[in-house]
């Protein structure tokens, strides 16, 4: 089932200014959504998924297994994004996290806000 829809912006990310592609344009209008169904949260571009984090959740326990990004759209800070937007939806749903995927660990470790959220 399909669930809430996200939009990225600017002004809610803590003052950080808006991503750029390798072009040097705005990436601006990622939308990202909770399959709580598939235990998967996607970035889309347009309605093109361009990221993944997929977890397996055992009580309020996330273990996050996996994080991706379309290999033509890596650089462009989605997969960053994308992780900003899930670690937030578990804290709101009181969900703690085990950083299973590399990539997570080290965004959490990198972004010391979220520290609290580990199992």
């Amino acid at each position: 089932m399909r669930s809430r829809l996200a939009r990225w912006r600017h002004d809610e990310h803590a003052g950080a200014p808006p991503p750029r592609t390798r072009r040097g344009r705005c990436a601006m209008t990622l939308t990202f959504e909770h399959r709580d169904a598939e235990h998967r949260f996607v970035a889309s571009d347009d309605g093109r998924e361009v990221g993944v984090v997929d977890y397996r959740l055992d009580g309020t326990v996330a273990t996050i297994t996996h994080t991706g990004t379309d290999p033509g759209r890596r650089g462009e800070g989605i997969a960053g994004r994308l992780t900003t937007v899930v670690l937030d939806d578990m804290r709101a749903r009181g969900w703690s996290v085990v950083p299973q995927c590399p990539y997570t660990a080290q965004f959490i470790d990198q972004h010391p806000g979220y520290a609290d959220l580990l199992a």
